[in-house]
């Protein structure tokens, strides 16, 4: 059975992805690593990350040849502020080449594919889901309401989102 990895600090985040570097609007590089990996990075009294940790939670034995992480906002914004998160929840879609995608908000179908397309049996593929090849969620997408997009702010500059990071 396939469990959510909790991260507590930076430190815990460096090991398992390296430090990582905004490569384009949602992309990113990280370390490379021998499996794809998932982290959800959540807000403590946020109800949107925890509805995300439920559905994480009751879908993480199906993808067991995918590594689950979770990390708290809570005392690590140095490390999600240069990575360009602003709003909660927020999924890191590592592959194990290190490339990455930020999605943020978003509904659990957007990550249901992004799981499937970190799985590395084909046949596991759904024909609903983008090909790999494209942007696998693309958050722009999404409605820009409860962090949904990882560059919406309010008028004053802070995130939006359940809770600010």
């Amino acid at each position: 059975m396939n469990a959510i990895k909790p991260l507590e600090n930076a430190a815990a985040f460096v090991e398992h992805f390296g430090e990582g570097k905004q490569t384009g609007a949602n992309e990113y590089a990280f370390a490379p690593a021998r499996r794809g990996r998932l982290l959800l990075l959540h807000s403590a009294g946020c109800p949107s990350c925890s509805m995300r940790l439920q559905h994480l939670t009751a879908i993480a034995s199906q993808h067991p040849d995918v590594d689950i992480f979770s990390m708290p906002t809570e005392g690590n914004g140095a490390l999600w502020q240069p990575l360009g998160v602003t709003g909660v929840p927020a999924q890191f879609v590592v592959h194990a080449d290190g490339r990455g995608l930020l999605i943020t908000g978003g509904k659990d179908e957007q990550l249901n594919c992004a799981l499937i397309d970190l799985t590395p049996d084909s046949q596991n593929k759904d024909p609903v889901c983008p090909s790999p090849s494209s942007p696998a969620v693309p958050a722009a997408s999404a409605s820009p309401s409860h962090g949904r997009s990882s560059k919406l702010a309010t008028a004053s500059g802070q995130p939006r989102g359940d809770r600010r990071t």
